[in-house]
């Protein structure tokens, strides 16, 4: 699942150009934060943690502690779309996003979700806030 820039097709296929079936869907029960900074992204010199400008938090999500997530008003709009990882890149994946705890979550269709009572259309993987403790 895409929350960010991927929520754009053309940008998703820069990331993944053999990925099919975009299309753009509704998480329930969670938000997007801009909680830490990425530190792959550090490790590899790409962002500056000594920039004065500050711009090197990632974005990732968090559940919405207030309800379950089926019942949740809390949501956000993402980019579902298919992808073929072998073990090679499902590996470099999970290493760049060591920050984050991986999860499958349910989403659901867009164009029925104004009530939020939409049926579950599928499954994503979504990288969730992590914390210092899970860290190696």
């Amino acid at each position: 699942l895409a929350y960010g820039p991927l929520l754009s097709e053309a940008s998703a296929r820069l990331t993944f150009p053999t990925l099919t079936h975009f299309r753009l869907v509704r998480i329930r029960g969670y938000r997007r934060v801009f909680a830490h900074p990425h530190l792959f992204l550090i490790g590899q010199n790409v962002i500056d943690p000594d920039d004065p400008s500050l711009r090197l938090a990632s974005l990732s999500t968090e559940v919405d502690n207030e309800r379950s997530s089926s019942s949740s008003r809390c949501g956000f709009v993402a980019a579902a779309f298919d992808v073929e990882l072998d073990d090679d890149q499902r590996r470099d994946f999970l290493s760049r996003e060591l920050e984050y705890e991986i999860v499958t979550v349910p989403f659901y269709d867009l164009a029925e979700e104004e009530e939020g009572t939409g049926p579950i259309v599928g499954r994503g993987v979504m990288c969730l806030r992590g914390s210092d403790e899970k860290l190696p």
